[in-house]
């Protein structure tokens, strides 16, 4: 189950700050955490909860760690978006609640992979800040559409941001050379962000 350390609710400040926010990985793939946040600040618009959609000033995420892992040409993260979108699916005939973001913001996260070669340890890198703004625009966004959103830009950036360290552009050049074991390897990694 989804483990949570701390919650604080600052309802003057129209503030909600969870603290070691942890989702396991879905069955079928290693033990231990998928996504990992060290912190998640959400600023509510004054009277937000009377409103439809739901206004969300700002969403701050602080020092994510996503553990990708890799199992019969899926990631864990994928089945994680399913398993979400199953599970923020309204009653039938209900309207989903809709949220609009001013302001989505990760900072400081980092991402782990599977190492290209057996034996090596998983690959662990930085992964460049994210803002985006007035998320859901005019009409707002599910939470399935918002789950959607964050799938999509949480595996291509995992996958910049490999090839942008030292070992990335090591096991890069390897796979320009045709070595061997590291281009298979390398090649796994490639996967699954295609």
């Amino acid at each position: 189950p989804v483990s949570l350390s701390a919650a604080r609710l600052r309802p003057f400040a129209a503030q909600v700050e969870l603290r070691c926010l942890v989702v396991p990985n879905p069955p079928g793939y290693a033990e231990g955490a998928a996504l990992s946040l060290e912190r998640v600040t959400l600023r509510l618009s004054p009277r937000a909860a009377w409103r439809d959609p739901l206004v969300i000033d700002e969403v701050l995420v602080e020092n994510a760690l996503v553990r990708v892992e890799l199992r019969d040409q899926r990631t864990n993260l994928q089945a994680l978006h399913d398993h979400a979108i199953a599970a923020l699916a309204p009653p039938p005939g209900a309207r989903p609640r809709r949220f609009l973001i001013g302001r989505l913001r990760f900072v400081e996260a980092r991402s782990s992979v599977p190492a290209p070669l057996s034996g090596w340890p998983r690959v662990t890198v930085p992964v460049k800040d994210l803002e985006l703004r007035d998320v859901g625009a005019a009409d707002g966004a599910t939470g399935a559409q918002l789950v959607g959103l964050i799938a999509q830009l949480i595996e291509p950036g995992l996958l910049n941001a490999l090839r942008n360290t030292d070992f990335g552009r090591i096991l890069g050049a390897g796979v320009a050379n045709g070595a061997g074991q590291v281009n298979a390897g390398w090649q796994k990694i490639m996967g699954i962000f295609r």
